[in-house]
């Protein structure tokens, strides 16, 4: 089912860019992440989001990556298998943060991790895994993460799921930091220690 048209518009809510209005596209599966968790979110990420390199992995409305990216992150990388996604998070950049170090990739989030390391990309220091509730990606993602060294020590990663997060279900050198619920929306912020 298909959303109302009114319906898909945000407004970033911190830094910079603070009050600037976005539009998502009109698919079923994007389900961007509320103000009120967003607010949260940024709250706990305050001391890490300067100057940090980010990872949006299911970016969908990209909320996520531009709310970074207002308040001084470094850089972002946006991926997200949807070519319509991509396409209106560039027009976004473009209008709101022409100057803004952010890079696109249209494709499946383990596909982007597998070949990280043939990239040669530095490491990312904010993670946000973030996927359609339909799915069960979650653990393997963060496995993969792990597995294909894509991030720093002391690496934040920002999950958000139906159900919440369990220590042993995550990898051995993550810890859960911080974690609520909203709503049906679990979310939590894991630490990554060197492993």
């Amino acid at each position: 089912m298909k959303r109302k048209t009114d319906d898909r518009a945000l407004r970033i809510i911190g830094g910079s860019w603070r009050g600037r209005q976005i539009s998502f596209a009109d698919l079923e599966d994007i389900r961007p992440t509320p103000n009120r968790i967003r607010e949260t979110l940024f709250n706990w990420l305050s001391s890490v989001i300067l100057d940090a390199r980010c990872l949006e992995l299911f970016a969908g409305s990209g909320i996520l990556s531009l709310e970074a990216l207002s308040r001084q992150a470094k850089e972002v990388m946006i991926i997200d298998q949807s070519p319509e996604v991509i396409e209106l998070i560039q027009q976004h950049l473009s209008r709101i943060g022409p100057h803004a170090k952010a890079t696109l990739w249209c494709g499946a989030a383990e596909d982007w991790i597998r070949n990280f390391r043939h990239q040669h990309h530095a490491t990312f220091d904010v993670v946000f895994v973030d996927p359609p509730f339909d799915t069960d990606v979650i653990p393997i993602i963060c496995e993969l993460l792990e597995q294909c060294q894509v991030l720093s020590t002391g690496a934040s990663i920002y999950i958000e799921s139906r159900t919440a997060a369990r220590q042993e279900n995550l990898p051995a050198n993550w810890q859960i930091h911080r974690q609520r619920k909203a709503s049906h929306v679990h979310y939590c912020l894991c630490k990554r220690m060197d492993g």
